[in-house]
């Protein structure tokens, strides 16, 4: 079958690499623009670093809603379907309706839980004892197309977001479902990296392992030798 993949971080080369090991032609691959790296460097996204060493076709879109020329290029792959993973942009109706079968999306977490951005990292702030993997047919809202399948996934005590989004590991085999309970967490701000002191608690609070790598967690402490002193928690 014939794909277009939208996807950007690390988190989302399993599912390419998935389809290339099934057999599926990847056409093209839209991912997010370079990124600023300091002294001048341009930093890509990972699938794009990943597609580059393959020659797969890439293109980087600062704005797919108004990029004309990404569209034609992902027109003129003529998907059978559009594969989206962790892509970071809204993708327009015109994109996602186009090709003859429903483009489908991953998401990390078991939707309708978690909605919207950074679901991973609100997963592990809010102290969750499982998550998940939900693939849903995309719509023009965000996070709201039919399920089609999760699969759960059970949450160690000191899970960290990375390591959930690098090793969905299955704890059932994934089916169709459904549920009528809805989160739509805020975005991950800096804000989110700030922990008191927990006393006498032996499990690190699910601040240092959701903020990380960023924000970074910075725990302020009572038993510090100065008023108000820091010190950052690094990843799990």
């Amino acid at each position: 079958m014939k794909t277009v993949f939208f996807g950007s971080p690390a988190a989302a080369l399993p599912a390419l690499e998935a389809l290339l090991a099934a057999g599926h032609t990847v056409e093209l691959v839209v991912t997010q623009p370079d990124k600023p790296a300091g002294r001048g460097r341009r930093l890509p996204s990972a699938v794009k670093t990943f597609a580059a060493e393959r020659r797969i076709p890439v293109v980087t879109p600062a704005k797919i809603r108004t990029d004309e020329d990404a569209r034609e290029r992902i027109v003129a792959a003529g998907p059978d379907i559009n594969v989206v993973v962790a892509y970071g942009q809204i993708i327009p109706h015109a994109v996602h309706f186009f090709p003859p079968h429903h483009s489908m999306n991953v998401h990390f977490s078991l939707l309708p839980k978690y909605r919207g951005a950074a679901p991973v990292q609100w997963t592990v702030l809010n102290g969750d004892a499982e998550s998940g993997v939900t693939i849903i047919e995309l719509s023009d809202r965000m996070d709201e197309g039919d399920i089609l399948a999760r699969e759960r996934v059970f949450l160690a005590p000191r899970a960290s977001a990375p390591a959930f989004s690098s090793r969905p590991s299955p704890a059932s085999t994934a089916s169709p479902a459904s549920s009528k309970t809805t989160a739509w967490p805020p975005s991950l701000r800096r804000s989110a990296r700030r922990m008191g002191a927990s006393s006498g608690s032996k499990r690190p609070p699910p601040s240092i392992g959701g903020s990380s790598p960023w924000p970074t967690v910075r725990a302020s402490s009572p038993y510090s030798g100065e008023k108000g002193s820091t010190s950052s928690a690094g990843t799990l």
